[in-house]
């Protein structure tokens, strides 16, 4: 008996999922048309009344609704039978299936009761006779999927419809649609003019205003136009006839905006935003020539230079958003790239012999330093050394000259010497010597004094003594 009620079960249980199946398919092909129906009059309505954004909204919150409705009235069932088994049960299917079968209906109904109650020997001989009677007939052929094909009519309208509107105008459907999907966006029908933006870019600098141009070309032009952020309408600085300007200050982040002028708007505009190289640190090294026995220095920020002839100067700026570093110096007028250290670091290296100006380019994919970064170099010249002499001669005895005076060198004396020599009467040298003075190392200003006692040169009658003084710096 088993075997029979059950095999009856499996023939019901067959029924009721193609039951559901074809109820599925059904629902999609009605939901298809209704959309599809529903979205071609909608687009065609918001092409020809170009209606607003509350309007679009509206459509928008009408299509959902339709999506909604059609999942609940076509697929709720279907899915919760085919998912989770969740539906008709055996008696509600036999007398669903009783309905195509009018000759077994109510025998059908009977057994499916009666299996469910009865436990006697004799009821289930009776309930195993009875399900045999069924056996031959096949429940579920009933049920022809195929059937649905009649509903293609309905979707096959619009679909057809829409096809012909595409070819012969598809700007009915594709614009209409876009302005529905970006109900939010302000929309008019095509300008009398054109929105021409000036600007070679729409490429602003991160807190630093940002000007943008417009001109509005047409025979007959507004007065007046509008910059419009959501819900804001900025009005524009006109400067002449069709031409206008409008200053974003301190700009934080990008700005989307569109241009309405005469109740007539634009396309999408989008000002990016953009990093300017920038110097954050200019730190300068120098390097002294080794005879003015001075210490290297370090200076940070001090551009403008006062250094000695000679001196070594290292440059190590810190960057930020920059690619590459340039420097040009007025004396060769040569562009140098300046090598990378690391990430945002440069370093260049030059000595001075004569005063100079240079000028720092910092430079990225977007833009360059907007303020010019120009320095000067003041050199200062090695000075020859200074000498003044005071020469008292003994012109009773001639036995002694004593000299005096004042030695003075920017960067210090390291030598004072006497130099003289002895000639014959006949001109000729015949004795040469060289004395050192005292003088102290490294000063700039210094005086000296020298008591040369000429007994020591045995001069003759007619012999000729001729001297100098010569000093020497670095």
């Amino acid at each position: 008996m088993a075997n029979g009620i059950e095999r009856i079960q499996k023939k019901i249980n067959s029924f009721k999922r193609r039951y559901y199946l074809n109820l599925l398919v059904r629902g999609v092909l009605f939901t298809l048309s209704i959309l599809v129906a529903y979205f071609l009059t909608a687009a065609v309505l918001e092409y020809v009344l170009w209606l607003g954004t509350w309007g679009r909204l509206l459509i928008l919150i009408i299509f959902f609704g339709l999506v909604v409705y059609c999942g609940f009235r076509f697929f709720k069932d279907p899915l919760a039978y085919l998912v989770s088994k969740r539906g008709l049960n055996d008696e509600q299917g036999a007398r669903l299936i009783g309905n195509y079968f009018p000759t077994i209906k109510d025998r059908l109904v009977n057994l499916i009761q009666l299996s469910a109650v009865s436990d006697s020997g004799l009821a289930q001989a009776s309930i195993l006779q009875k399900s045999r009677e069924f056996e031959p007939v096949e429940f579920e052929s009933v049920i022809r999927i195929n059937d649905n094909r009649k509903y293609l009519k309905y979707l096959a309208i619009p679909v057809g419809i829409i096809f012909v509107i595409l070819l012969i105008n598809k700007t009915i459907i594709t614009q209409s649609a876009t302005r529905i999907v970006n109900f939010n966006q302000q929309y008019s029908p095509q300008a009398p003019f054109n929105f021409t933006i000036q600007n070679k870019n729409l490429i602003g600098f991160f807190n630093e205003d940002f000007t943008l141009r417009l001109s509005l070309e047409g025979d007959a032009v507004p007065e007046e136009a509008y910059i419009v952020i959501g819900s804001q309408h900025l009005k524009m600085e006109t400067l002449q006839a069709g031409l206008f300007q409008y200053t974003f200050e301190k700009l934080q982040q990008p700005k989307s905006f569109q241009i309405e002028a005469a109740g007539y708007y634009s396309g999408n505009f989008e000002i990016t935003l953009a990093n300017r190289p920038e110097l954050t640190q200019l730190g300068i090294e120098l390097q002294y020539p080794k005879y003015l026995q001075r210490k290297n220095e370090r200076l940070v920020n001090a551009g403008n230079l006062e250094i000695p002839e000679g001196t070594l100067v290292t440059w190590r700026l810190n960057t930020a958003n920059a690619t590459s570093v340039s420097m040009i110096f007025a004396s060769d007028s040569s562009k140098i790239d300046l090598q990378s250290t690391d990430n945002q670091s440069f370093i260049h290296s030059r000595q001075f012999r004569n005063p100079d100006q240079y000028e720092v380019f910092l430079r990225n994919e977007q833009s360059q330093n907007k303020d010019r970064i120009f320095y000067a170099v003041d050199v200062i010249k090695d000075q020859y050394p200074q000498l003044t002499i005071n020469n008292f001669r003994d012109s009773v005895l001639y036995k002694r000259i004593i000299l005096s005076g004042i030695t003075a060198d920017d960067y210090g004396i390291t030598q004072l010497s006497l130099q003289f020599h002895v000639k014959d009467e006949q001109q000729k040298i015949i004795t040469q010597r060289t004395v050192n003075i005292p003088v102290s190392y490294n000063q700039q200003q210094q005086s000296f004094f020298y008591n040369w006692n000429l007994d020591t040169l045995s001069l003759k009658p007619g012999q000729q003594l001729q001297y100098f003084l010569q000093t020497w710096d670095n």
